[in-house]
């Protein structure tokens, strides 16, 4: 009898935990955000499949209520001429800021109040985890893997992909609740350790070949 296990990505989460308010505040400094103004964040390839261009049309109604709301792409690719100009086509442009690609997106992400993926597939995208490391709430699509990263109500939100208008009442629920990002970051956090850090994946491992080793001298 076969028996099949899933052991997820473990990350090394130390940058991502020792981000701070220093951090948020330098960061926001050079990107031009007040201090008040909500940033939302997305960290990707900027390829079609990242579904970037749906949150642009989401910003697009978030903006009726939070004027001030910035969008922040971090992040490079083929797809990038064509964010641009979409950002341009629908006057959202000026709240967008493409970061471009970035040695220190533990920091970029400190600077954000909710981390975004609108991705039309995934596989497990580690970036989620980067993202809870931080103790960013997050709003994803319900695609690939990541269900199995992101707990519907209480590490964040998860959305049909390719909605626009899902996406924009997810995000803009959360905005209107600091309180409930406040607990969705935190139990991200804790998610993050928990089941994705680099040593709970080296001692799941371990604990396995363990088992396999017992089990062959048993036989």
């Amino acid at each position: 009898k076969r028996h099949t296990i899933t052991i997820h990505n473990g990350i090394d989460l130390t940058p991502y935990l020792d981000t701070d308010q220093a951090t948020r505040g330098r960061v926001r400094q050079e990107l031009g955000v007040v201090d008040d103004a909500p940033v939302v964040a997305t960290v990707a390839v900027l390829r079609k499949p990242k579904g970037i261009d749906h949150m642009l049309e989401a910003l697009t109604a978030l903006l009726t209520d939070h004027p001030h709301l910035r969008y922040l792409i971090v992040g490079d690719g083929p797809h990038r001429a064509a964010l641009e100009a979409k950002a341009a086509e629908l006057g959202v442009h000026q709240s967008v800021h493409f970061a471009g690609q970035r040695a220190d997106v533990a920091c970029m992400l400190a600077a954000a109040d909710i981390f975004v993926l609108p991705s039309l597939t995934e596989g497990l995208p580690t970036v989620i985890i980067e993202a809870m490391g931080v103790g960013l709430p997050v709003v994803a699509t319900a695609v690939g893997g990541v269900p199995e990263i992101v707990e519907h109500g209480t590490t964040g939100v998860l959305v049909p992909p390719a909605n626009p208008g899902r996406l924009s009442e997810a995000i803009e629920r959360l905005l209107d609740s600091p309180r409930q990002r406040h607990a969705m970051g935190l139990a991200g956090r804790r998610s993050a350790i928990d089941r994705f850090s680099i040593e709970r994946h080296a001692s799941r491992l371990a604990d396995e070949y363990r088992v396999l080793v017992s089990r062959s001298e048993a036989s």
